[in-house]
């Protein structure tokens, strides 16, 4: 069963998240870290490297993907205990250097900055005030921002999150990421 067939779930209050993209639901990753690099290299040209950020890495192949084409300074990873080892793994296998976080301790990213901020199918499926406290303190001090995500359940998503980065980036481009209904929505400074 996949995507398609899924009936989408509400997020779960104690776990802070629904699975809606995944098969039943449970711990699923799209495995399209391709298409979401070609996005990075087509609507970002300008990102060079630096300080990366990046909510809901899934299987951390992303992060090691950016690691072997740009010049990365440092990475930070945010994600659910349930998930940050499979990144946390990831890494070590590539002998990368990583910094990660739990989500329920993503206040203490607030005063940082960073270069990007990135978040692949991950947003959607945090509760609002989540995602919305932690976009607000967090895009406020980053140069460049790719998000690819999509209503899934929540209609007013798209909107919100299109508004949201033209607060925080003064060229805003918008494109169909290829998954799902998903946009591709990329910033900068």
């Amino acid at each position: 069963m996949g995507y398609k067939d899924k009936k989408y779930e509400t997020a779960d209050s104690e776990k802070h998240v629904a699975y809606i993209w995944g098969d039943n639901g449970n711990g699923h990753y799209t495995h399209r870290e391709g298409l979401y690099f070609g996005h990075l290299k087509d609507m970002l040209p300008e990102f060079k490297g630096g300080s990366v950020i990046e909510v809901g890495p899934g299987t951390g192949k992303y992060g090691v993907m950016l690691h072997n084409n740009f010049d990365i300074e440092s990475y930070t990873v945010v994600d659910i205990e349930k998930n940050i080892n499979d990144s946390k793994q990831t890494f070590k296998d590539n002998k990368l250097d990583g910094e990660f976080v739990m989500s329920q301790y993503f206040e203490g990213l607030f005063d940082r900055k960073f270069d990007i901020f990135i978040s692949n199918i991950c947003l959607s499926e945090t509760p609002d005030y989540y995602r919305d406290t932690l976009l607000n303190n967090i895009l406020k001090n980053c140069k460049f921002v790719l998000i690819i995500d999509g209503d899934g359940y929540k209609k007013e998503y798209n909107t919100w999150l299109t508004d949201t980065v033209k607060k925080y980036f003064t060229e805003v481009e918008i494109k169909n990421s290829g998954y799902a209904k998903c946009l591709a929505i990329a910033g900068k400074k």
